[in-house]
């Protein structure tokens, strides 16, 4: 695996977005044909969130918006930070600076949305050295060419697996990234989620209670009429900011504020949410 993505990146490097974004769209289609099971997956998810069972086209989109998130995943940043307005994202990144000019941590969660990478990538031009990823157990092929990746763009990375090492970065004063809408176990919480029980993850929440580091929330998402723009979406709020006590009450308490967060984004485009795991209970 790890030889064929450093192939295909070879293969892809001086591609330019328009045929990329074109190819691996064709590529989705495939996968879309062929793939029933995700495609059910992705279906139902879908129905949680439209409260109505999602058209093919419907379907379609998130397909092709997961396609043009991988093929980002084979440039550079010099080439995407053009497909952004980095001023857009200096209020994020003050509040961000505040917190760590006073020696503390923060965790920053998102969801598999727009392109979540890139965001990370960002902030670590912001703050070098200072932002680490964590990335859920993959094929060791897999891993370490999302490792590269992911360290190419400037952060640096753990496995889910290694809370010590998560726990070190959040005790240095420095910024944990976290993917938070998919709990692959099944051992996180289960709030309401529009209204039905949903597999979450309870990680950033007892690091945040275990630590003492707020949460901040965001999101990269494409732009809606040009495809190759992407822009920040968040609220400018912090949860655990008043560093709750660790009880069994706050994890879940603030499993649900991020939760809520969750809807927000996806009440407003659900096109961009890339999720092709189960998520509800039923």
């Amino acid at each position: 695996m790890y030889r064929l993505l450093k192939f295909t990146g070879m293969l892809l490097k001086n591609i330019p977005r328009t045929a990329g974004y074109f190819f691996f769209s064709a590529i989705s289609l495939i996968l879309f044909a062929l793939d029933g099971n995700k495609k059910k997956i992705l279906q139902d998810n879908l129905k949680h969130v439209l409260s109505k069972l999602p058209d093919n086209r419907t379907l379609k989109k998130n397909y092709y918006n997961y396609a043009r998130y991988y093929f980002d995943l084979f440039k550079n940043t010099s080439e995407l930070s053009k497909s952004f307005n980095r001023e857009s994202f200096k209020p994020m990144a003050d509040t961000v600076k505040r917190y760590l000019d006073s020696g503390k941590s923060m965790i920053i969660t998102t969801m598999h949305y727009g392109n979540w990478d890139l965001g990370g990538a960002i902030l670590a031009s912001y703050f070098p050295g200072k932002v680490t990823a964590v990335v859920e157990e993959l094929s060791d092929g897999a891993f370490k060419w999302f490792t590269e990746t992911r360290s190419s763009w400037g952060m640096n990375v753990i496995k889910s697996t290694d809370l010590k090492a998560m726990l070190k970065v959040l005790k240095s004063g420095n910024l944990l990234v976290l993917v938070s809408d998919r709990d692959l176990e099944k051992t996180g919480f289960n709030p309401l989620f529009f209204g039905k029980k949903a597999y979450i993850p309870s990680g950033p929440a007892k690091l945040s209670l275990l630590s003492g580091a707020p949460v901040l929330f965001a999101v990269f998402k494409r732009n809606e009429t040009d495809l190759f723009k992407y822009e920040l979406s968040w609220d400018n709020t912090l949860i655990n900011s008043e560093n709750l006590p660790r009880t069994p009450e706050n994890e879940e308490k603030i499993t649900k504020e991020l939760v809520s967060k969750f809807e927000t984004v996806l009440k407003q485009d659900a096109s961009q949410w890339c999720m092709l795991q189960k998520v509800w209970l039923e």
